[in-house]
């Protein structure tokens, strides 16, 4: 049975046909040839008409397409029951969860919570940790005031908790409006700004008193717009005033001098009393960064002196008077922390406070009165604290550590006592901890008497090993799985990673982790190139040119699991998204046959296109650029889309994607979607998913996080054989 629907146009001839899947019809596209000529090489693109994103005939396929992906995973037995099993997931907490939490300079908390019940998150703070919990505002108290939103999605308390800016984003656009609240009375100040994203774009820096902030004001919000999150600025917002008169305090077009691109993040903040700073960020760690003395601040255009260079491959600093403490990968891969006068820096004038270990990397840092504490990770996933006395030049101590896991540290900065530690690890929910300076311990602290401290997944057996890549390096594995399974090729297996912007796959306990896990099945995390779990040169060695080391070793972790028993070919689950779209999309058009089944969400599949797409120039800096010819061949290869072979057993395959991402193009998997259902010749299913009021992944309502795991999860589980979950 075969139907056909042509549609003409100037450019190219859209054809439909059907395939079969258990009765269910999928309509298939396909188009007139195109191609383009790249530095002499001609680079076929058969489905570059889907790129417009407004033509109604593709709005119609995708519309089509996620209702098919509906309809056959909705044929999969005792997948509703894998919703309840998530909300029985998190049913098994203790008590509410808190996001976010975030403590002012006078004690103050204020945290998102969670209930429960499902009551979407609300602001919360208290006057003191045993002070009584207040609700300071909901999702409904901000729609009253006809403010559009289905998310809080980021606040800012100021210094000292008189005021606090939230923002709310709805259909994961993530772009906000900022409203702010007067803490004491409850109620919203008139102003409300737009045009921001405070949640992904440097965040709101207040003054110290209290009197306004810093943001990043975005040009133009519109993400089908070329200029798209271009010429953003950095301006000063004061309380009471119109904010549509904001004082530029850095930007392309108020500072010429500097060399920013269009595509670069200018951030402004202050640190004490008596500096500002100003980095000129892209989605890389390391920047450029400015100083100027705080009564620049009272002139129409602000002089800024440079402090570091991004070649100096500063990832934070801390200043503490004229002194600057720097965390710098410069000479010293696993990272160090230097010292200098804040006027010598830009010169190299710097001190070796604490040296590089080689073996474990400095993944952050922070001074208060009781001195320097950092924090040393090994292979991204075993962490530790250390202090070191500034004022008597101590030596350094370990802390002792309740776990071992993912470890974060914040402080209320140098003039303060206050130290607290989130940890976390891939079967203990993350717990909070403060610092104790008489016992030089880190005692557990409950801000709310139903919050749950006490989370841990008992009975799983974790393990830490490396692996032998293409090329020798070893590349760091987690397995994590019930005790006692039988390594006989037959348990189920999901492997993930990621292996961009130096991003580390980190411990941490999701409900998606628990339901596998209570399935039996067998959870892994390769920690591919391209992240930081072992410091700059990790990353670097996953980045433009060496690229192809990112998926090299996800695939050779792959072989791993398979030649230890852990599981078989059949029986291979994997998992990534965003960037982990160059990861995993390469994988299989590389080693198709060591996959049954994957998913991608939002995956940048379409390498050589992706800088004509949203936020496109802004990761130039971390893929490169077609316009350049070695950073062109680099996105060829990386380019999952360009890689579809005709006439290859592929696997099972769930792909994903938002229309409103302002981080990526739904195109990019909606082209790869297409050409790989023309491509494939195996009778794996290859099912599409768009949707219309969705984004990136971030800022998902609970429901949508319902459905997208159960989706994800159901489709696995009936790939990969579980006999409980197979079609009706």
């Amino acid at each position: 049975m075969k139907k056909t629907t042509i549609f003409l146009s100037i450019f190219f001839i859209v054809a439909c046909k059907v395939k079969k899947t258990k009765e269910i019809q999928q309509e298939l596209i396909e188009s007139k040839e195109y191609h383009d000529i790249i530095f002499g090489k001609k680079i076929a693109d058969p489905y570059r008409f889907m790129e417009n994103d407004k033509d109604t005939r593709i709005l119609k396929w995708y519309k089509e397409q996620s209702l098919y992906t509906d309809a056959v995973l909705a044929k999969i037995n005792n997948r509703e029951k894998l919703i309840g099993k998530l909300k029985k997931i998190e049913g098994k907490n203790k008590g509410d969860k808190l996001f976010k939490v975030k403590v002012t300079k006078n004690d103050q908390y204020f945290y998102l919570k969670d209930t429960k019940e499902g009551i979407a998150k609300r602001l919360f703070y208290k006057k003191g940790i045993k002070e009584k919990e207040e609700l300071l505002c909901s999702l409904e108290d901000i729609q009253k005031l006809g403010i559009e939103g289905n998310i809080i999605n980021y606040f800012q308390p100021s210094p000292n908790g008189t005021k606090v800016v939230l923002s709310t984003t709805k259909e994961g656009k993530e772009l906000s409006n900022m409203i702010i609240l007067d803490v004491s009375s409850k109620k919203k100040l008139p102003q409300i700004i737009g045009n921001c994203s405070p949640s992904s774009l440097g965040g709101v820096n207040w003054l110290p008193n209290d009197t306004g902030f810093f943001y990043m004001h975005v040009f133009n919000a519109d993400r089908n717009a070329k200029d798209f999150l271009l010429d953003t600025s950095c301006v000063l917002y004061k309380l009471g005033e119109d904010p549509l008169k904001l004082k530029t305090i850095i930007s392309k077009k108020n500072n010429p001098s500097l060399a920013i691109k269009r595509e670069d993040f200018p951030i402004a903040h202050m640190v004490g009393k008596d500096f500002l700073f100003a980095g000129i960020f892209t989605v890389r760690d390391f920047v450029d960064y400015y100083y100027a003395p705080i009564s620049e601040l009272s002139k129409e255009k602000i002089t800024w002196k440079p402090l570091y260079k991004k070649e100096d491959k500063v990832k934070s600093f801390y200043v503490a008077k004229n002194d600057v403490y720097l965390l710098s990968a410069k000479n010293a891969s696993n990272f160090r922390i230097l010292k200098g006068n804040i006027n010598k820096v830009c010169k190299g004038r710097l001190e070796v406070i604490i040296p590089e270990d080689s073996l474990e990397v400095i993944t952050t840092m922070k001074i208060t009165k009781n001195g320097l504490f950092f924090v040393k990770n090994k292979n991204g996933v075993i962490a530790r604290v250390y202090h070191k006395d500034l004022k008597r030049n101590g030596e350094v101590t370990k802390i002792k550590m309740p776990l071992s896991g993912d470890i974060s540290l914040k402080s209320n900065g140098v003039d303060s006592e206050n130290l607290w530690m989130i940890a976390q690890g891939w079967t203990k929910n993350k717990q909070r901890y403060k610092y104790d300076a008489k016992t030089t311990q880190f005692i557990k602290e409950n801000i709310i008497a139903s919050e749950d401290h006490n989370g841990v997944m008992k009975n799983f057996v974790i393990k830490e090993i490396e692996v032998p890549s293409h090329d020798g390096m070893l590349v760091p594995l987690s397995i994590i799985h019930k005790e006692g399974i039988k390594l006989d090729a037959q348990n189920r297996v999901l492997l993930t990673g990621y292996g961009a912007y130096g991003y580390s796959k980190k411990p941490k306990v999701s409900d998606g982790l628990k339901l596998w896990l209570e399935e039996g099945g067998v959870y892994a995390i390769a920690h591919v190139r391209g992240g930081g779990e072992k410091g700059a040169a990790w990353y670097e060695g996953g980045y433009k040119q060496t690229k192809p080391n990112t998926w090299k070793g996800f695939i050779a972790c792959a072989e791993y699991l398979i030649k230890e028993n852990y599981t078989s070919a059949g029986k291979m689950f994997a998992k990534a998204g965003s960037a982990g779209g160059i990861l995993l999309g390469r994988a299989i058009t590389e080693r198709p046959e060591l996959f049954k089944a994957v998913s991608i969400r939002a995956g940048m599949l379409n390498a050589i296109r992706t800088e004509f797409g949203p936020s496109g120039l802004n990761n130039i800096a971390e893929f490169g650029s077609v316009k350049d010819s070695l950073g062109f061949i680099s996105l060829l290869e990386m380019d999952a889309y360009q890689h579809i072979k005709k006439e290859v057993n592929y696997p099972a395959m769930l792909l994903i994607s938002g229309l409103n991402d302002p981080r990526g193009s739904a195109w990019e998997t909606g082209k790869f979607a297409a050409k790989m259902l023309q491509a494939n010749s195996s009778e794996s299913p290859v099912l599409l998913s768009v949707d219309f009021k969705g984004g990136h992944g971030f800022d998902m309502t609970k429901d949508k996080k319902y459905k997208y795991n159960t989706d994800v999860f159901s489709f696995a589980l009936w790939q990969t054989g579980h006999p409980d979950y197979q079609l009706k």
